[in-house]
């Protein structure tokens, strides 16, 4: 097919900073102006195909997704922060007179993204061996990165699942998740970026001192790099016993698929974090659900008393229940199979019925298999520097739920995030300084979490907030909280305030950030230039 050619926009119709949507034939296309000059890109995030006119633009020529955070330059179309994988596709502009003119090959305009370019996958069995221990968002995003940077050595992904790595949020708000749909990328795709992948494999030891992991059949390998990615683990309750085959943990593809199949009038959710709250969402239509947990107000810890509470009632006008400040004494197991449970039984004496109970109690890094050759803090983690690598070793990179790294916009200070894009972005920065860029992580934290068809989202880091400011109605779910310490606003939460987060986002990252004093005095973060 010939090249379109279509005038799309006069030069005067964007100032800089500004972008909007035109079309080319039936399909829509990204107009950006940054520093005098127009690019032109696909319009749609390559992770859930967002709409990118409705995030925002930085003067650097940055564009970062309204809904979940990926962030791509409209110069070259490439990826710069996930969650997304690909990147966007560039489209030829030129200037006649006044007139923008925008150059397409029509296949390409059918298209969402492009995948990053690869360097040539080697052929010498005894190149240089990056492996990377853990098939999840850490592990497939560091070998993705270390092909996009140029890394010519080999790459080996060793995974204990058996499946290629998957979009590990679908499996608590989506019930139709399957393994195989759910696949960040085919194996053709890996194979062809060269990358090889071991599934149903695990590792028994991990010995940097001389560069060998051994996995549990007695298998040594040898490294030149290593990336540890291997995620965090369910944690279990004391009292809940682990034979019970009504009990189920959220991790993987197969819990998803026991705890959303069959008939299931009573569900018990331990835990009003998201991941028990996503569960209750999504099981509510055809279940009975009650939320135990031991907060007064759901995902209290991390967003505030008065939002969960906000939360709770979105809940509750859906049909579940909660038992709140309440604390797990046991099971009782059924009288006709003593491996199922029956009911669960509070401290209080309480007992609530349950053909299905699922535990939404957290996650733990799952180190213990390095105790023994690594320095693990209290909570399991490793400490990493900037660039992800392990502190006290020799190219060894810690990236994801495992990493307690520096973070960019807290003047170094060191924090754990378990967030799936946190793991993806911090194995791209594995990745790329393995190929021997000088990549520091300077990535803002950003999660989001679905409910009832509502999105809320957050960026940022604060445990340590001494107040919330509120913009917006609680009661109506069209809100902005700022989490604040002192005078410092140290994350932002929003629910149909779009795109307020990812403006935040890049605010944190640009140093911009209003103070506490101006959001209270009703400051609009969305006029802040950037």
């Amino acid at each position: 097919m010939s090249t379109l050619h279509t005038h799309v926009a006069n030069v005067d119709d964007l100032e800089d900073g500004q972008m909007t949507e035109v079309e080319i034939g039936n399909a829509k296309v990204l107009l950006s102006r940054v520093a005098g000059t127009y690019f032109a890109t696909s319009a749609l995030c390559t992770h859930y195909k967002a709409p990118l006119v409705k995030g925002v633009l930085s003067a650097d020529g940055r564009v970062t997704c309204p809904w979940h955070g990926s962030c791509f330059s409209v110069c070259t179309g490439d990826l710069e922060d996930t969650p997304g994988l690909d990147a966007l596709i560039r489209f030829k502009v030129t200037i006649d007179g006044e007139k923008v003119i925008v150059s397409a090959n029509p296949e390409d305009l059918d298209k969402v993204g492009r995948a990053p370019p690869v360097c040539a996958v080697p052929k010498d069995a005894n190149a240089p061996l990056a492996l990377i221990v853990g098939g999840g968002a850490g592990g497939i995003s560091a070998a993705e990165s270390m092909r996009e940077s140029g890394f010519t050595g080999r790459v080996l992904i060793v995974s204990s699942e058996p499946y290629l790595p998957i979009d590990r949020p679908k499996l608590s708000k989506d019930a139709t998740v399957d393994a195989s749909k759910a696949a960040l990328r085919s194996a053709d795709e890996l194979r062809q970026a060269g990358i090889d992948i071991r599934l149903s494999t695990t590792v028994q030891k991990v010995d940097p001192s001389t560069h060998t992991v051994t996995l549990t059949t007695g298998e040594v390998l040898n490294y030149a790099h290593l990336v540890l990615a291997v995620g965090g683990k369910p944690q279990r309750l004391p009292n809940i016993p682990e034979d019970m085959n009504n009990v189920f943990l959220l991790r993987s593809a197969e819990n998803a698929t026991a705890i959303y199949s069959g008939k299931k009038p009573q569900v018990v959710i331990i835990g009003s974090s998201f991941i028990g709250m996503e569960i209750a969402s999504v099981l509510s239509q055809q279940a009975n659900i009650t939320v135990v947990a031991i907060e007064k107000e759901p995902f209290q810890r991390v967003l505030g008393e008065r939002i969960g509470a906000a939360v709770r009632r979105l809940h509750e006008q859906n049909g579940v229940s909660f038992v709140m400040e309440a604390m797990v004494d046991g099971i009782l197991r059924s009288p006709t199979d003593a491996a199922s449970a029956a009911a669960i039984q509070l401290k209080s004496g309480q007992q609530l019925p349950a053909d299905v109970v699922v535990v939404g109690a957290g996650v733990r890094p799952a180190t213990e298999f390095l105790r023994d050759t690594f320095t693990l803090e209290k909570d399991g983690s490793l400490v990493v520097d900037a660039h992800m690598r392990v502190c006290g070793t020799d190219n060894v990179y810690a990236v994801g739920d495992i990493a307690t790294f520096p973070c960019c916009f807290k003047d170094g200070a060191p924090i754990r995030v378990e967030h799936w894009s946190v793991g993806l972005n911090t194995g791209r920065c594995a990745g790329k300084n393995i190929a021997g860029q000088d990549a520091p992580y300077k990535t803002v934290p950003y999660f989001w979490t679905a409910m009832f068809g509502k999105s809320l989202r957050y960026c940022g880091h604060s445990v340590d907030y001494d107040d919330v400011i509120i913009q917006g109605d609680l009661d109506a779910l069209a809100f902005a909280a700022f989490y604040v310490h002192g005078n410092q606003v140290q994350a932002v939460a929003s629910l149909n305030k779009d795109p307020t987060v990812s403006q935040a986002s890049e605010l944190f990252r640009l140093g911009r950030m209003p103070s506490a004093d101006k959001i209270r005095d009703g400051l609009d973060i969305l006029t802040v230039n950037l």
